[in-house]
């Protein structure tokens, strides 16, 4: 087991649902640093590399609250909480988004 159990135990379920929203707001962070490095317009020393590495650590983070709180397990593979419903909503809002662009 990766998330220990002492950490539940120290760390109430509110303690580790704030810890999960700044790990969130991290790994947004991180999605924006490495959308300057892809884009390049407003300049980043950091490399696309490292901005993509970034997002894997904060990422590893989100996922760590998340098993500790309860939320997932550690077993638990991430297709279980991708949802067709939403893919299509998505899809659904850039098509219309496109053709009302287009006239």
């Amino acid at each position: 087991m990766i998330i220990s159990d002492r950490i539940i135990e120290i760390l109430p379920v509110p303690e580790l649902l704030a810890a999960l929203a700044e790990e969130c707001s991290e790994l947004a962070q991180a999605a924006l640093k490495l959308r300057r490095a892809l884009d390049g317009t407003n300049w980043t020393p950091k490399t696309r590399v490292e901005c993509i590495d970034s997002m894997w650590e904060e990422l590893g983070d989100v996922l760590a609250c998340l098993v500790a709180a309860g939320f997932l397990t550690e077993e638990q593979p991430v297709r279980d909480f991708l949802s067709q419903e939403k893919a299509d909503r998505w899809l659904a809002r850039l098509e219309a988004h496109r053709k009302e662009a287009q006239g």
